[in-house]
């Protein structure tokens, strides 16, 4: 299912469905995907997607959001194999704007 999310949420950037997923990992809300793509201008990259918040999907919104679409909130991409180094960023991100492992609920 976790991998299904990730397909999902780098289809929302145009990623293409070939691209090798290297890493998922889910924080609260969020999903980090690490993937490597030959033929992109990064050849590793790492996309930090989020759900929308409740206020996010009020019909009311002017451009309301829908449930369950991913969000991009953040990017790195690198010529190299760096790929911890992003993910210790993406994480670091999450951090910043509150979605943290301590969110995310174990799963039984």
């Amino acid at each position: 299912m976790i991998k299904q999310n990730a397909r999902a949420a780098l289809a929302t950037i145009g990623t293409s469905p070939s691209v090798r997923i290297l890493s998922v990992t889910q924080i609260d809300t969020a999903l980090i995907v690490a993937t490597e793509q030959p033929d992109r201008y990064f050849r590793y990259a790492v996309d930090t997607f989020r759900l929308p918040r409740a206020a996010e999907t009020d019909p009311n919104q002017v451009d309301p959001r829908e449930p369950g679409e991913w969000i991009l909130v953040d990017q790195h991409g690198d010529h190299t194999d760096q790929v911890a180094r992003m993910l210790a960023d993406a994480a670091a991100y999450l951090a910043e704007i509150g979605i943290t492992a301590e969110n995310t609920p174990i799963a039984a």
